[in-house]
Order: C-alpha cells, then structure tokens, then sequence
C-alpha cells in the first residue's frame, strides 16, 4: 500500500516475510514475521499514533483465527519524513527512490477494503476476523471512512460505498475482476 512516498509492504525473503514500512521511499524500517499469507487470508494493519505503533494481524475469515504477526514501533526517521500523496495506492511502490525495497509488488488478489481513521483494537479485532464480509454490520463501521469492495464492481471502476473515495484499476484488464473464493 503506498501513498505519496509513503508505504506499507510485505516482503518476502526465502521462508521469511517481513512487514516494512517508509515515510520518503528511501529509508524503510521493518520487523520479520516469518508467516506467509495464503490464498484466502484476511491482513488487518493498525496504526496509534499516540505510540506510533504499527500492527500487522494475519488471519483466516474461515476459521476466524488469527495472530498478531509484528507490532512495530515506527522510528523517528520514517514518520518525520511522511510525504503525503493525494491516492492511496494498492500493489504500486512509493513514488521516491525505494532503494531497500522490494522491485516487485503485489502479485494477487486483494478484496475488501476498509480505511479507519481510528485504530481497531480488543472486540473490534476479533470481529474482523471472526465475522464474515458483512462489514456494514460491523460495530466499528460507524467509524470507517472507505469500504471498497476491489474487483466487484464493473471494471475498472473501484467504488467506495461510503462515498469519501474513488478509483480504478490502472495497468490491469477485465479478467483481474473475478470472484474470490471464500473457501
């Protein structure tokens, strides 16, 4: 996920993953996990900004079990340098010079975008993962500012039922919008 020079990653090394992050695209900071997501997993990431902690949940909807994988205090270095595009960006790198990053991004399918402007925590984790895709019941919905369903609705339109977000697919094609599997 990457906004301006700011980005929120996963990376694979080998057997190991990490959770990385950046504030200007050239000085990452990151925590290994050593958990890969599967096919069907649900990824949750919760920021406080009053302990500028980031936290990485992996997940699996159909059995509603899930863990904290990295709970990552974001130094200094990257949350000062914060360049703020105007898009929220999902599978595109930082618009800088992302030199300890990945060259490649997503590779997948993503469904399900909720954005917050507040930090789930306690219940409101669990329901995330322990509930279906019926988000609009959720306790927290209230509370969230996007809720998009990528790769449902006619492509390449990316639609924002709560009507604060647009977008579209870019650099892809028709087929990219297909039903994901539950099971």
């Amino acid at each position: 996920f990457s906004n301006g020079d700011n980005g929120i990653y996963l990376r694979r090394g080998g057997t190991n993953w990490g959770l990385y992050v950046t504030g200007d695209a050239s000085y990452t900071h990151g925590a290994n996990t050593w958990y890969a997501p599967s096919a069907t997993s649900r990824i949750l990431f919760t920021y406080s900004s009053a302990t500028n902690r980031l936290k990485y949940y992996l997940g699996d909807p159909a059995s509603g079990a899930y863990a904290m994988r990295a709970n990552l205090a974001v130094n200094s270095t990257v949350r000062s340098a914060n360049n703020v595009g105007s898009s929220l960006c999902v599978g595109k790198k930082p618009a800088g010079n992302l030199s300890q990053g990945p060259t490649v991004f997503w590779d997948g399918g993503i469904n399900n975008l909720i954005v917050s402007n507040m930090e789930l925590v306690g219940p409101q984790v669990a329901e995330f993962f322990q509930t279906g895709e019926a988000f609009t019941e959720h306790e927290y919905y209230a509370d969230l500012t996007t809720y998009a369903r990528l790769g449902e609705d006619t492509y390449p339109e990316v639609v924002d039922s709560l009507g604060n977000a647009t977008g579209s697919l870019v650099n892809g094609a028709a087929d990219d919008f297909v039903d994901i599997p539950t099971e």
